[in-house]
């Protein structure tokens, strides 16, 4: 084992030295609180012998310093008096046992056979934490593709429902997480952003098919169903989903930027974001896809109406930072798709 040795008087300092190399081990010696913890932080060390009175800092607060940067490190307390309260705190703060001047060489021999002991039940401890940590991973991992696949499945009845609309959910994730990459989103709420367009329009199952796939227009009544839905699919996906983010951002995806929205009507950036991102990656598959009642837009079209619906419909600040990946969206997953449509 490598030791670090604290303490100010220097026949002490010698005293541990020679029999820690006596018994295999490796030391080195300081003489106050201030070298010790300097040489802690730039060295690896199995287990420390520490001085509870130092000439700088009181061996307690060096105790504790030295927790603060390893918190499993072995800290052995040396202390000339059997003060029980002075022990009794270092006990609490972390220290692994102590030992009383004057010393025995004996005595050092049966705390080394324990701290060797510790370090080895340490170790067990840490692989035992790794194996469980992979088994949790796995687990989840597993529970996530259980996840995603009972996802899309509803994904494939709602879209069966509505052939227009298949693969619209797809495009429309693939549209979001484009503009998610573009104005600086981190890679957790990418994440929940993807489940989020995902899962967008899953409230439509809740609406009659009646309504949902009627060919003509719409009654007052008969939109006032479909609008609906955003607050069915947010009632469905809270039953399974922890991140309340998503829900949410279901929930509000069809609220415009001046508040002429639904459900809440609310209004700028009151509007969860993965909302307002939604909203255009929705619009731009809408634009960009044959529907009974038109053809899909040009490119142009598309552009144009985007650049109409800036603070009116659409985040104005979103819209300008991704101005420049929109042809390419519309090539990779339009033109580039269905190149005859």
């Amino acid at each position: 084992m490598r030791i670090l040795v604290v303490d100010d008087d220097e026949f002490i300092l010698r005293f541990f030295s020679r029999a820690l190399v006596s018994f295999g081990h490796s030391t080195e010696c300081v003489s106050n609180g201030k070298d010790a913890i300097k040489t802690f932080e730039q060295n690896e060390f199995d287990a420390v012998f520490l001085d509870i009175n130092l000439p700088d800092i009181d061996g307690i607060n060096v105790l504790s310093l030295l927790k603060r940067i390893k918190d499993d490190v072995i800290v052995i307390m040396i202390t000339g008096i059997n003060d029980i309260d002075y022990i009794r705190n270092a006990m609490r703060l972390g220290a692994f046992d102590y030992i009383i001047k004057p010393i025995n060489i004996e005595d050092i021999e049966i705390l080394l056979k324990r701290v060797q002991d510790k370090i080895f039940y340490n170790k067990l401890k840490r692989e035992y934490q790794q194996l469980l940590e992979k088994r949790v991973k796995e687990a989840t991992e597993k529970l996530r593709k259980l996840f995603l696949d009972a996802i899309f499945a509803l994904i494939k009845v709602l879209e069966a429902k509505e052939p227009f609309h298949r693969e619209h959910s797809i495009k429309v994730q693939k549209i979001a997480i484009e503009i998610g990459k573009k104005i600086g989103l981190s890679s957790v709420e990418i994440s929940n952003l993807s489940i989020s367009s995902l899962l967008h329009d899953i409230g439509k199952v809740g609406i009659p098919d009646g309504i949902l796939l009627k060919n003509g227009s719409l009654t007052k009544k008969e939109f006032s169903v479909i609008k609906k839905h955003p607050v069915i699919g947010k009632e469905i996906t809270e039953t399974f989903i922890e991140e309340k983010i998503i829900p949410e951002s279901i929930l509000h995806h069809h609220e415009h930027f001046d508040g002429s929205g639904y459900p809440d009507k609310l209004k700028g950036e009151n509007i969860p974001l993965f909302s307002r991102i939604i909203l255009i990656a929705d619009a731009i598959d809408a634009m960009s896809s044959n529907r009974p009642y038109r053809n899909k837009l040009s490119l142009k079209k598309i552009t144009n109406e985007l650049k109409e619906g800036a603070g009116k419909q659409f985040d104005p600040y979103i819209l300008k930072n991704i101005s420049d990946i929109i042809e390419r969206i519309h090539f990779e997953y339009y033109e580039k798709e269905n190149p005859h449509m």
